[in-house]
């Protein structure tokens, strides 16, 4: 979310990067049932849950999150230059969902298991 959002700053002609379309199909409660059940699995729970991160604000959060930028693919793939011009744009977006020196964000995570039949 956060970083689309300052790839979109950055480079608003850019199309953003289409998700894997497992992670499209596999995100849908019904569908994952489905496709479990299409395995082979049976006893299938799916539940969506919210997800809560927490973290610090401002460069403390590039600080904390540098690493992992450097495993997505459209970051990993800039330049020095426009690895900066992203970061600071990152900076304005965490800057605008802060409170105080601290960020939250939330998402719906789906969970399920099954058992191999």
């Amino acid at each position: 979310m956060v970083m689309a959002q300052a790839l979109r700053l950055v480079f608003p002609e850019m199309r953003p990067p289409a998700p894997p379309e497992g992670f499209l199909l596999l995100s849908e409660p019904d569908r994952l049932a489905k496709e479990m059940a299409h395995a082979h699995l049976s006893a299938i729970d799916v539940e969506e849950i919210e997800t809560v991160w927490e973290g610090p604000a401002g460069h403390a959060y590039l600080d904390e999150l540098r690493d992992l930028h450097s495993y997505m693919g459209v970051y990993a793939q800039l330049d020095s230059d426009q690895r900066r011009r992203v970061d600071a744009a990152i900076l304005e977006v965490i800057d605008g969902l802060a409170s105080g020196n601290t960020v939250i964000l939330r998402a719906t995570a789906v969970l399920a298991v099954g058992t191999k039949r």
